[in-house]
C-alpha cells in the first residue's frame, strides 16, 4: 500500500499522477520555488476551478488555504494567479473609485487615497501584512511562504470585496458624504473585511478569537502605519 494522494487520500504506488483524481503525486512543502513555479502554470492554465475556489474561500478561507498548502493543489487555484486575477478584475470594474465618494473632502488626502486605490494599496502592503502575522503567530507552524500564500488568497479575496461595495455604491443615488447611507456603507466596507479576516486568520492558525482579534489589529495597523509614512513621504 503507497502513500495516499495528498487531495483525494487514494493510495499511490509510484505513478506520476494519481489514477483517481490526476494531481500530480510529487508534492513537496511549498517553498518559494513551487510558489513562483505554481504561479507561472496558473497563469497559462484558465481550465481550473475558479467556482470551487471562490465558492469555498467566502465560506470557509483559512481552512481552504490550509487545505491548498496541505496537498489539495489540484482542486482550488493558486494564490499568485487568484490574487493577479482578482486584482486585475477589480481594477478594470473600478469598484474602488466608487468608494471615494464615501469619504468627506476635508478627510486627510492619504485615507482619500487609500479609499480610491484599495486594491493597489492592499497589494502593497501585503508584506506589511505578512511580517505582522508572522510576529503575531511566531510559534505558528506555518512557514513565511505558507503565511504569504494565504496572504496572496486573502488579497484577492478583499479585492472582489471591493468589487462588490464598489458596485453597491455605484447604484445607490448620490448623497452627502455624512448622510446615513454612506456611513452605512462605509461601516460595510470597514467592517466587511475586518470580520471576514479574523474568520480567515481563525481557521488557517487554528488560534482563538482574541489571539486572532489582536493579530489583524496588529496587521491593519502596521499597513495604515506604513501607508500613512509613505504618503507623508510622498506629500512633502
Amino acid at each position: 500500500m503507497g502513500t495516499p494522494c495528498g487531495n483525494c487520500a487514494q493510495p499511490l504506488d509510484g505513478q506520476r499522477y494519481c489514477a483517481q483524481c490526476g494531481q500530480r503525486t510529487d508534492i513537496a512543502p511549498l517553498q518559494w520555488w513551487v510558489l513562483i513555479r505554481q504561479g507561472a502554470e496558473d497563469f497559462l492554465d484558465w481550465d481550473l476551478p475558479w467556482q470551487r475556489t471562490v465558492l469555498d474561500l467566502t465560506l470557509r478561507p483559512g481552512q481552504t488555504v490550509a487545505a491548498y498548502l496541505d496537498g489539495q493543489r489540484i482542486r482550488y487555484i493558486g494564490p499568485i494567479k487568484y490574487a493577479f486575477y482578482a486584482l486585475v478584475i477589480a481594477t478594470l470594474l473600478g469598484g474602488a473609485n466608487d468608494l471615494v465618494q464615501l469619504v468627506d473632502a476635508d478627510k486627510p488626502a492619504w485615507l482619500r487615497f487609500i479609499f480610491g486605490n484599495l486594491p493597489l494599496y492592499f497589494l502593497l502592503m501585503t508584506p506589511v501584512a505578512v511580517l505582522a502575522l508572522r510576529l503575531a503567530f511566531w510559534k505558528s507552524p506555518r512557514n513565511t511562504v505558507e503565511i504569504t500564500a494565504f496572504a496572496l488568497y486573502m488579497l484577492g479575496q478583499t479585492a472582489l470585496v471591493i468589487v462588490a461595495v464598489g458596485l453597491i455604491v455605484a447604484w445607490t443615488p448620490k448623497a452627502p458624504a455624512e448622510s446615513p447611507l454612506n456611513v452605512l456603507l462605509v461601516l460595510i466596507a470597514l467592517a466587511v473585511p475586518l470580520f471576514y479576516g479574523l474568520y480567515a486568520v481563525v481557521g488557517f492558525f487554528r488560534s482563538r478569537l482574541d489571539h486572532a482579534l489582536i493579530a489583524a489589529l496588529l496587521a491593519m495597523g502596521a499597513t495604515l502605519w506604513v501607508a500613512g509614512g509613505l504618503w507623508a513621504l510622498l506629500a512633502y
